[in-house]
């Protein structure tokens, strides 16, 4: 991601921060006027041949339409989402969950375009969001419900899975934008998905004796020299330059190197 090191050093203070905050605050007075009324519910969603015919207006607010009309499940998507996004913030900064946002946003739009008889919803903005912060946090302990506590990383295999059969048996819509989705996912998480499977296979090269790498072919914790072998969780870090792979210990708590 060094292009988005470049963008974030040249446009950074033009990020936006606290921009969870925003959301869900324009997604609650959005839920007052829906179900202080239906017709505004017609006038939020997204549809491509509507924007086309002077409503532009739902390019907006469909950032700002409510996952769900139920005051319970309306609080419960909203506290939700602030986890997800303080968290994403606070490990990426402003500049980069802004841009994670504004990638999947604009992909949504475009999709908007490309099936304009279908309302579209953010749905699909949160489940990007969503399978970020389960990538970064994969042990994070949510309370479902707000009482029942389940790892972050199993709701994240269902969604993964659910994602899956509507690919499958889905609309051509839907398919498009769970790809889109996907997409936005892997162009941030995708080199080190790539360098966990690469150095899984060496390590189970390594341990039935093939001709791949040793040890050192390992994903090596460079604070602490840990290895697999610990049975620990490693991720690389995008703000060294270059990246450098540190286990879940020392991933948010270690001094960034640089070249320069």
């Amino acid at each position: 991601m060094k292009l988005l090191d470049y963008f974030e050093r040249r446009f950074g203070n033009l990020a936006i921060p606290n921009l969870t905050l925003y959301f869900i605050g324009g997604q609650v007075l959005t839920f007052i006027l829906m179900i202080s009324s239906p017709a505004w519910e017609k006038l939020f969603y997204l549809q491509g041949s509507l924007v086309v015919k002077g409503e532009w207006w739902r390019m907006v607010t469909m950032l700002f339409t409510p996952l769900s009309l139920s005051p319970v499940w309306a609080a419960f998507t909203w506290y939700l989402y602030y986890l997800y996004g303080t968290g994403l913030e606070r490990e990426w900064g402003p500049f980069r969950y802004n841009v994670y946002l504004v990638i999947i946003y604009l992909a949504t739009l475009g999709a908007s375009f490309l099936f304009p008889a279908v309302p579209l919803t953010n749905v699909y903005i949160y489940a990007s969001v969503f399978l970020a912060f389960a990538y970064l946090y994969p042990d994070f302990t949510l309370l479902m419900f707000f009482f029942i506590p389940v790892k972050i990383k199993w709701l994240a295999a269902l969604t993964w899975i659910g994602l899956a059969v509507n690919l499958i048996l889905g609309s051509l819509s839907d398919r498009i934008l769970i790809v889109l989705s996907i997409a936005n996912f892997l162009l941030f998480f995708g080199a080190d998905v790539w360098r966990y499977m690469l150095d899984r296979a060496r390590y189970t090269a390594h341990k039935t004796g093939t001709h791949l790498d040793d040890i050192k072919a390992y994903m090596i914790c460079v604070a602490c020299g840990a290895t697999e072998k610990d049975h620990k969780i490693f991720y690389y870090c995008h703000t060294c330059i270059p990246d450098r792979c540190y286990c879940e210990d020392h991933i948010r708590n270690h001094d960034h190197t640089s070249v320069h």
